[in-house]
């Protein structure tokens, strides 16, 4: 119970909370039923925008003004309405700790959605918009695919109906086995985009 009571656990509990937040909506807008995962990117980079605010230098509780320190002083608050009091700690361990907690998770989304894994996923405005010619540079050496081949599958892939760039497009080009013969190089494109933010590919 003292433990629990210290300013550094608070300090700790609403850093928690202001980080773990954005994490939840990101994950949540990933996972929508929009079938679209192209904006990923742009929800990525505006959660790090958001951790870049967590930088306030060390006051009462080792936090700023910032909105982590306002979360930490509405916690206080209703503590002390609730009769329990708070024992205002050397907060500066708390303070480098969560400077690094905070470094390791925005390297970790960078690493997620770095510039690789921003390519493959503009491949789904090629898989929706079908033009007659494309660049597969970036994909044939991603994921070592012959860029000719792609180019050859593409000719005939372009011309097929559906949207090619939605889940459902997606997965049957990735797991229908007559499309897997006709298309291989397209077939381990799909299965790949379809996993882009499921797992971390070391490639990437």
């Amino acid at each position: 119970m003292l433990t629990l009571q210290k300013g550094s656990t608070i300090f700790v509990l609403a850093l928690l909370s202001v980080v773990l937040k954005p994490l939840a909506r990101l994950s949540k807008a990933l996972q929508s039923g929009s079938k679209d995962i192209i904006h990923a990117m742009a929800y990525a980079h505006a959660v790090i925008g958001v951790f870049g605010d967590l930088t306030d230098t060390a006051a009462e509780l080792g936090i700023g003004s910032g909105s982590v320190g306002t979360l930490g002083e509405e916690m206080k608050k209703q503590a002390r309405e609730q009769s329990v009091q708070v024992e205002i700690d050397a907060t500066a361990d708390a303070v480098r700790s969560s400077k690094k907690y905070i470094s390791v998770t925005v390297s970790e989304m960078e690493r997620r959605f770095s510039d690789n894994i921003g390519k493959v996923a503009s491949m789904q405005d090629v898989l929706r918009d079908k033009p007659e010619t494309a660049n597969f540079s970036d994909i044939s050496r991603i994921f070592y695919l012959s860029e000719d081949d792609l180019k050859c599958e593409w000719r005939i892939l372009r011309r097929m109906d559906g949207d090619l760039s939605s889940t459902d497009g997606l997965l049957a080009l990735a797991c229908a086995p007559k499309k897997a013969v006709l298309f291989p190089a397209f077939a381990r494109l799909a299965q790949n985009v379809l996993l882009l933010h499921a797992e971390q590919n070391p490639q990437f």
